[in-house]
């Protein structure tokens, strides 16, 4: 075995080499390691990818023109491009809804479109519009970079019947996100799960949020019902039952549909199995572990209102101060009714 003797002033230089390559050698195993353990406590710690500038597509209010399903469409579509613009390659979502209540009655255009980019922190946006010719609805809509101009980068268009309105859309964001993610196509398989090919338990869907949005309850609670009955296997409309009854205190109802909604939580886009997992502490009598739960939601996503509401809802009940996740929740959804009554005085004109 090599050995170094620490006594003799002849070996001197021998032993400083050995000091310093033993420096060298534990310093980079121990840079390493910390790499490591970084890299893995970002994995497992905060969760999902956070949306950047670079990544984060907001989809504006469709213009529709023409038909008599305009507000079931303007709700819809950009829920319905959200859910499948979402993970395509590295795109990220923007709270449609969010971004609806930001647009509040301005008309819609590449102006409107780079102050919704400015506010939502990304410089990616589709703007559309949408008409309906006897039978058909015809669908437009284009991607614009903020940072590059107001050319846009792509645009689609489609026809087709209102009842395949789930293939319309498909082929629609194939065509305007197939050039920036090269070979994209939308994963019909993955979006069937977490939305409904139903007709009928769509136009019920979007009615409950419209209903849940301006805080009728029990309006909502029974559109979301008819949503269900219509597709059973309709996860999302399951847990927005549940959240309606639960606000319209309908207790057994929304313990029912949050039993559906967790026995679906497979069919639940990663955001929304989140907050159902929150809900469920809720439920079961542990709000310190709710509380918790939304508190990492609000962490990796910054921009997730529902989880800004619940957390406030939970602080509320327990007699605690519900200000500021008020505050977040009411900044991300200005229009949204039943954050401004609980809000008060303190709500934003």
């Amino acid at each position: 075995m090599f050995r170094v003797d620490w006594k003799d002033p002849a070996k001197r230089p021998v032993r400083i080499f050995a000091v310093v390559m033993l420096v060298v050698l534990v310093g980079g195993r121990v840079s390493l390691y910390y790499m490591n353990r970084q890299e893995a406590v970002a994995s497992t710690e905060h969760g999902p990818q956070k949306a950047t500038a670079s990544n984060a597509v907001a989809i504006l209010p469709f213009t529709v023109e023409d038909s008599a399903n305009a507000q079931f469409l303007r709700d819809a579509l950009p829920t319905l491009l959200t859910i499948r613009v979402d993970g395509a390659g590295d795109l990220r979502r923007v709270d449609p809804l969010a971004v609806a209540s930001f647009v509040g009655t301005s008309p819609v255009d590449s102006a409107k479109g780079r102050d919704v980019a400015a506010h939502f922190n990304t410089t990616l946006y589709i703007i559309g519009n949408a008409r309906e010719s006897g039978p058909h609805l015809i669908l437009d809509a284009a991607l614009y970079d903020a940072a590059v101009g107001p050319r846009a980068l792509s645009v689609g268009h489609v026809e087709g019947r209102l009842s395949n309105i789930a293939g319309l859309v498909d082929d629609l964001v194939n065509q305007i996100i197939g050039p920036r993610v090269n070979g994209f196509k939308v994963k019909v398989a993955r979006v069937a799960l977490v939305s409904s090919e139903s007709l009928a338990a769509l136009q019920s869907f979007f009615a409950g949020e419209r209903q849940l949005l301006d805080g009728h309850n029990a309006e909502a609670s029974a559109a979301f019902e008819s949503a269900v009955l219509d597709d059973p296997t309709f996860g999302l409309a399951h847990y927005h039952h549940a959240l309606a009854a639960m606000r319209a205190e309908r207790k057994e109802e929304a313990d029912e549909a949050l039993h559906q909604a967790f026995l679906l939580s497979n069919r639940l886009p990663d955001h929304d199995r989140q907050l159902v997992e929150a809900l469920l502490e809720e439920v079961r009598g542990t709000p310190e572990e709710a509380e918790k739960l939304y508190r990492q939601i609000t962490e990796t996503d910054p921009g997730n209102w529902e989880a800004w509401f619940a957390l406030a809802d939970v602080l509320h009940h327990q007699g605690r101060d519900d200000h500021d996740a008020l505050q977040h929740a009411l900044a991300l959804m200005p229009s949204h009714q039943e954050l401004r009554r609980r809000a008060g005085p303190a709500a934003p004109p």
